[in-house]
C-alpha cells in the first residue's frame, strides 16, 4: 500500500503515514516509509536493467527536472516503455553520452530518436549515436515562434497606447511650445508604431508558412518544403537586422536546424512513396497529403 500511495497517488512520505494512520490506525515511522521504497526500487532496478533493448526502432529522448536536478530519459514511441530515466549532475554532451553508452551494452541501437534542440542532447547522441537519425520535434520550435509573435504584438500595442497618450498631452497642452513638442514626439511615435504594426504583420505571416505550410506533416512535397523553408529563413534575416531582439534567436536555429525539423516530414513522403509502389497505385503519394490539408484547414 506505500509503494502504491507513492506512485500511484502521488503522496509524500508524510501523506502516507496521515493515510495509514487515520484510515487503518496503523503507525509508522517516516524511515520505514522510506526503507519499503528503497526496498522496491532495489527489485524494480534489477528488472529494469533485465530487459533487453535491441528492439527499441524509434524513441524519444528528454530531460526532465526534479529540484532543479536533471533527470535524462529515453522511451521507446511504440510500446512507450521507458529505457532510461536516471538522476545526473548536468545534461552536458558528456552526460547524455554517458547514459545512451550505457543503454547500448543493453543492445539499445533506434534507427530513429526525437528530441528537442538541446545542445548536450544532440552532441550526446551523435557521440554515442551516429548512425541514427535524428528528429528534431517541432512542439518547441513552434513555441518559440509564437513566443517571439506575442512579444511583437505586445510591444505594437504598447507603442500605440504610448502613440494616443502623446496625442492626448498635445490636444490639452496649452502652451505653444509644449503643444510642439508633443506633436513632434507623437510623429516620431507614429512612425515607429507603423513599423512595428508593419514588422509584427511580416513576422507573423513568415511564422504562418513555417507552421502551417512547411513544418506541418500534411502538406507538400520535400523540395517544395525544402524551397519555401529557405525562401522563409532570408526574409527573417532581413526582417532581424533592424528587429535583432529574438527574432535574430529564431534565424538562428532555423539556419542550424534546417535539416532536423524538415526530416520528419520527407519521412513520411518517403514512407507514401513506398506504400505507393507497393500497392501500385498510380496517384502520386504527396497529393493524398495535400488533399489531406486541404480539408483539415
Amino acid at each position: 500500500m506505500v509503494v502504491a500511495l507513492y506512485l500511484v497517488c502521488g503522496s509524500s512520505y508524510r501523506g502516507i503515514m496521515f493515510f495509514l494512520e487515520s484510515v487503518f490506525g496503523h503507525s509508522i515511522s517516516l524511515g520505514s516509509v522510506f526503507n519499503i521504497l528503497d526496498v522496491a526500487a532495489d527489485k524494480a532496478q534489477s528488472i529494469n536493467d533485465s530487459y533487453a533493448l535491441g528492439v527499441i526502432r524509434s524513441s524519444a529522448a528528454d530531460e526532465l527536472f526534479h529540484r532543479n536536478q536533471p533527470i535524462l530519459s529515453v522511451v521507446d514511441i511504440e510500446s512507450r516503455f521507458c529505457a532510461l530515466l536516471a538522476k545526473a549532475d548536468d545534461r552536458d554532451h558528456e552526460s547524455w553520452a554517458i547514459h545512451l553508452l550505457y543503454l547500448q551494452e543493453r543492445g539499445y541501437e533506434p534507427d530513429t530518436t526525437i528530441i528537442d534542440g538541446g545542445k548536450g542532447l544532440i552532441k550526446g547522441h551523435e557521440i554515442a549515436l551516429p548512425k541514427t537519425t535524428l528528429r528534431l520535434d517541432h512542439f518547441h520550435f513552434i513555441r518559440d515562434l509564437k513566443d517571439c509573435g506575442r512579444f511583437l504584438r505586445n510591444k505594437v500595442a504598447s507603442r500605440g497606447t504610448q502613440a494616443l497618450k502623446l496625442a492626448n498631452r498635445a490636444h490639452k497642452a496649452r502652451d505653444e511650445q509644449k503643444k510642439e513638442a508633443c506633436a513632434q514626439a507623437l510623429s516620431a511615435a507614429l512612425t515607429e508604431f507603423g513599423e512595428l504594426e508593419e514588422l509584427c504583420a511580416t513576422f507573423g505571416l513568415l511564422a504562418g508558412w513555417l507552421q502551417h505550410d512547411v513544418l506541418q506533416l500534411a502538406g507538400y512535397k520535400p523540395d517544395e518544403r525544402a524551397e519555401l523553408y529557405d525562401f522563409v529563413v532570408r526574409e527573417m534575416s532581413v526582417i532581424a537586422v533592424g528587429h535583432p531582439h529574438r527574432i535574430d534567436a529564431i534565424v538562428t536555429s532555423l539556419h542550424h536546424r534546417r535539416n532536423g525539423l524538415l526530416d520528419v516530414a520527407n519521412a513520411l513522403n518517403e514512407q507514401f512513396g513506398r506504400l505507393a509502389e507497393h500497392h501500385e497505385v498510380s496517384l502520386k503519394h504527396h497529393l493524398a497529403c495535400v488533399l489531406h490539408r486541404e480539408v483539415w484547414h
